[in-house]
């Protein structure tokens, strides 16, 4: 009886946590882990104001719970790799793994990205026809590119436009596609990336818009740096603006976004990342 009653009672307070999270949205995804310790880390890793974890030790699986208006199944993932734990999305830093107590560290499943289908049929096509795989970052470059040309241009409505795109191509990176170093670089930035590139999104004073792209440029520099975008990219910096800031550049020709047309050549290239 006394049994049934804790089972009973485990159960209302798992209810009662997941019930206020509000704007409920429920994933089941592979979390690796071994024991009742990693439970109890891999839920507190996940368990916020928006978000809540159960974790069986038996299949490997943590049911999500969140907040689908304030944040992402991907940001809770990323928060349970930090913790030293590999997802389904995520790779746990190897000296977060290391420190983890020896009935914690699992066995760790390499994770390969699948070929991209033109790849699988690369016998039966022509060297000519052969289409390039895209870079895992391709859509978070592009859309970078074209925020910053909005704010070259001083348009800071088409800037908001853009930056949303942004934040959209953020939240879909292909994590499993990038290299190791990437991947890692990846994981420390992503989360300041989606906040600088919110606030682009979000208003309409293009001072502020300027300000965030600088940041921005600043979190995503490790990223890009630790194993490029797919093509050459220009790394270029202005002496003149909040005593020196960075952007990104798909030509060496100096574009100033952070002055537009009152400076626009102001600074120089500093850096070319194949």
């Amino acid at each position: 009886m006394k049994a049934i009653l804790l089972f009973i009672g485990i159960s209302l307070c798992t209810y009662t946590s997941f019930a206020q999270v509000k704007h409920a949205a429920t994933a089941t995804v592979k979390v690796y882990g071994n024991c009742n310790q990693c439970k109890t880390a891999i839920e507190k890793a996940a368990n916020s104001k928006h978000s809540q974890a159960v974790w069986n030790s038996d299949n490997q699986t943590a049911v999500i719970t969140y907040d689908s208006t304030r944040t992402t199944l991907n940001t809770v993932l990323k928060q349970i790799a930090l913790a030293g734990y590999d997802n389904e999305q995520f790779l746990a830093p190897q000296n977060v793994y290391a420190q983890l107590p020896a009935c914690c560290q699992y066995t760790r499943v390499a994770k390969k990205a699948s070929l991209p289908e033109t790849e699988e049929h690369s016998a039966h096509t022509t060297t000519s026809s052969a289409t390039i795989p895209a870079h895992a970052l391709g859509a978070v470059a592009d859309a970078y590119f074209a925020m910053k040309n909005a704010l070259v241009a001083g348009n800071s409505s088409q800037a908001a436009v853009e930056a949303n795109r942004l934040q959209q191509a953020i939240e879909q990176v292909a994590m499993a596609q990038l290299a190791q170093e990437q991947h890692m670089a990846w994981m420390k930035a992503g989360k300041d990336l989606a906040a600088s590139a919110a606030v682009i999104a979000s208003v309409k004073d293009i001072d502020k818009q300027r300000m965030a792209l600088a940041q921005l440029s600043t979190h995503l520099y490790p990223v890009i740096k630790a194993g490029g975008i797919g093509r050459p990219v220009y790394y270029q910096h202005c002496p003149m603006y909040n005593d020196g800031a960075d952007w990104f550049s798909t030509e060496k020709a100096i574009k100033n976004p952070y002055y537009g047309n009152q400076m626009l050549t102001c600074g120089k290239t500093t850096e070319t990342i194949q």
